[in-house]
């Protein structure tokens, strides 16, 4: 087994009070690919990845954060409106992981996360994950 520490992806998950269909139909004409989309209770929420894979959440948020900073004045709109605006990266770690693991949000890109109001996740998935 690989003992090498993995970055898996980024996820762009929202939560909202608005229907966020057009929002979504929108992001995911711009490469995002939806991987849950629903109503619970009262809160809409749709989940994203991208469709292209990236080496690392830097060069993947980055991209996601360059379509949401292109959106239209009223998909903006519904993006302020959600809830919560998160961008989850995902590791996978071996039983046994090997030597130390980094990885670095710019300060540049914390810097448009913060003007869009998106938060950020870790994961860390076990080896029984992966």
């Amino acid at each position: 087994m690989d003992d090498d520490i993995q970055y898996l992806n980024t996820d762009l998950e929202l939560v909202s009070a608005t229907d966020l269909t057009p929002l979504a139909t929108a992001l995911e004409a711009q490469g995002l690919m939806i991987l849950n989309q629903g109503k619970y209770d009262d809160s809409y929420y749709v989940d994203f990845e991208t469709d292209d894979g990236y080496p690392d959440p830097e060069t993947n948020i980055a991209a996601m954060v360059t379509v949401i900073e292109a959106l239209a004045p009223e998909l903006q709109s519904l993006w302020q409106g959600c809830s919560s605006r998160r961008f989850d990266i995902g590791y996978r770690v071996p039983a046994e992981a090997g030597d130390r693991f980094h990885q670095e949000l710019s300060a540049g890109l914390l810097s448009r996360l913060a003007a869009v109001g998106a938060s950020v996740r870790i994961t860390i998935y076990p080896p029984r994950f992966g």
